[in-house]
C-alpha cells in the first residue's frame, strides 16, 4: 500500500510539472495559446508567430517608425470659401435704402440681426423675393441678389455677410476641456483651431491617436510625430460634419506580468514606451524567481492570431534591444520562471496532499497493529 501511494505521489508531481503554467523557452508556444484560446474559437484557429528580438529585427522597426505617411487630401494648402446653408443668418444691407437694412415685419428674424435661410435653403428679401441661397458662396449670393434688385434699383450696392453660422458644424469628443459642437465659419477650421476652441487636451488625453471621422472613413493623426516631422496641425483642414475624437490614455495601456518585482499596467507616454521602460517601471526581473532568458511580449491583433516576441536578456547587450523595442497598446509583457521554480510551486501544492496520505497510512498501521 505504501509503495502504491509513493508511486501515485511521484506520478502527480511529474504530471504537475508538465502542466505547470508559464511560457516555455522552446518554440512550442502554440500549445500554450491553444490552452488559452478565448471562448467561441477552437484551439486550431489560434495562430501563434514566435519572433526573436534581434538587432536586425529592431533596426527594421526603427526604419518603419521614421516614415509619417499622411494622405495628400488632408494636407491641402488652400482655404475653401464658405458655402451658405440652411439656418444660416445673413446680414444684408442696401446702400441708400436704410429701411431695407433693418429687420422688417414678415422676415424670419433671429436674435442675431439679419435674415435666416429656411430649412429648405431659401432666402426671402424685399423686392428680390424668395430664392435659393443654400449652396452658394457669399460672392455668388451677392451677385444673385444684385441681379434681382437691379430690376427695381439702379446699380444697387449691397453689403452681405454671415451674421450667425449655423448650417455647418464639427463635433469634438473625448479628452478635451470643452467637448461639443463647433460652428464652421467663413475662415476654414483646422485641426489646431478645433483643439484650441475646445480648451486643449486634458492630462488624460492621448495626443498620438487623434482620429477624424469623415463620411464613414477614419483618419488617425499623431500630433507629436507631426510636429517632429515639421507638419503643422494648421495644415489639416476640417470639413462640416467631421467628428474629431481624442481618446484616453487608459485605452493605450500595456501590462507587465509574471516574475517581476512589481506587476503593473501603465499607459504609453506620448504614444511611446519601450520594453526596457516597461521592465524598469516594474522594478526589473525578480532575482529569486525570474528567468532573464524568457522575456516575452504578447501582441494579439485579433482573437485568432497572436505574435509573441522573445528576448533573451542574459547578456547586457540585450538591454539595448529592450530599449529599442517599441511596445504597442494592449501589449502584454511576460517574464517566465525557470523550470526549478515551477517545479517547486507544483511540489508546494502536492506535498500537503502527500503528507495527508502518509498520515492516513501511519494511522492505519497503528490501528492494525493493536
Amino acid at each position: 500500500m505504501k509503495k502504491v501511494c509513493a508511486l501515485l505521489v511521484a506520478a502527480a508531481v511529474l504530471s504537475g510539472c508538465t502542466l505547470a503554467p508559464g511560457l516555455r523557452s522552446d518554440r512550442s508556444l502554440s500549445s500554450w495559446f491553444d490552452w488559452a484560446a478565448p471562448q467561441g474559437t477552437t484551439k486550431s484557429e489560434v495562430v501563434v508567430e514566435l519572433i526573436d528580438i534581434t538587432p536586425d529585427f529592431v533596426a527594421g522597426i526603427a526604419k518603419q517608425s521614421v516614415v509619417l505617411d499622411l494622405p495628400a487630401e488632408w494636407l491641402q494648402g488652400f482655404s475653401p470659401e464658405y458655402v451658405v446653408g440652411p439656418r444660416d443668418v445673413l446680414s444684408i444691407g442696401l446702400w441708400g435704402r436704410t429701411e431695407l437694412n433693418l429687420s422688417m415685419p414678415g422676415l424670419a428674424i433671429t436674435e442675431a440681426a439679419g435674415v435666416i435661410v429656411d430649412d429648405a435653403g431659401y432666402l426671402y428679401y424685399p423686392y428680390a423675393g424668395r430664392f435659393k441661397a443654400a449652396g452658394l458662396t457669399i460672392p455668388q449670393l451677392r451677385d444673385s441678389l444684385i441681379l434681382r434688385l437691379s430690376e427695381y434699383f439702379k446699380d444697387p450696392q449691397i453689403s452681405l455677410r454671415v451674421a450667425d453660422f449655423r448650417s455647418r458644424r464639427i463635433y469634438v469628443d473625448g479628452e478635451v476641456r470643452q467637448p461639443g459642437l463647433l460652428p464652421v465659419r467663413d475662415v476654414p477650421m483646422t485641426l489646431a483651431e478645433a483643439l484650441n476652441r475646445t480648451g486643449g487636451f486634458l492630462p488624460t488625453g492621448d495626443q498620438t491617436r487623434i482620429s477624424v471621422l469623415r463620411a464613414g472613413q477614419k483618419q488617425q493623426f499623431n500630433l507629436p510625430a507631426m510636429l517632429a516631422s515639421g507638419i503643422s496641425p494648421d495644415r489639416i483642414h476640417l470639413r462640416a460634419d467631421d467628428v474629431v475624437r481624442i481618446p484616453s490614455l487608459e485605452e493605450t495601456k500595456i501590462a507587465v506580468l509574471g516574475e517581476v518585482n512589481r506587476p503593473l499596467t501603465m499607459p504609453l507616454r506620448n504614444g511611446r514606451l519601450s520594453l526596457g521602460d516597461a521592465l524598469g517601471e516594474s522594478l526589473g526581473i525578480s532575482a529569486l524567481t525570474g528567468n532573464a532568458r524568457q522575456i516575452y511580449v504578447v501582441r494579439s491583433p485579433d482573437p485568432r492570431r497572436a505574435q509573441v516576441f522573445h528576448l533573451d536578456a542574459r547578456k547586457v547587450s540585450a538591454l539595448v534591444l529592450a530599449n529599442a523595442f517599441p511596445l504597442q497598446p494592449k501589449d502584454v509583457v511576460y517574464v517566465d520562471a525557470p523550470g526549478i521554480v515551477r517545479f517547486n510551486r507544483v511540489l508546494s501544492l502536492i506535498l500537503p496532499s502527500a503528507q495527508s496520505a502518509r498520515t492516513a497510512l501511519e494511522l492505519t498501521d497503528y490501528y492494525q497493529s493493536r
